[in-house]
């Protein structure tokens, strides 16, 4: 299976958000903030999957 740019990035904004929260996390600026951030990752990917499947919907 090939990934498409929509697929691209939809996976970079999550791995880019984990890391991001991860960095938060262990800088221990905003340990809420992270959590926060952290929680964004399952949402984009909800959200992708989604789109994904509605564009597979109207394909048929």
């Amino acid at each position: 299976m090939k990934l498409t740019q929509f697929d691209t990035v939809i996976l970079a904004a999550a791995f880019f958000s984990m890391v991001f929260s991860i960095v938060m996390w262990f800088l221990n600026a905003q340990d809420l903030t992270a959590v926060f951030v952290g929680l964004w990752v399952p949402s984009i990917l909800g959200l992708g999957i989604f789109l994904k499947l509605k564009d597979l919907e109207g394909k048929k």
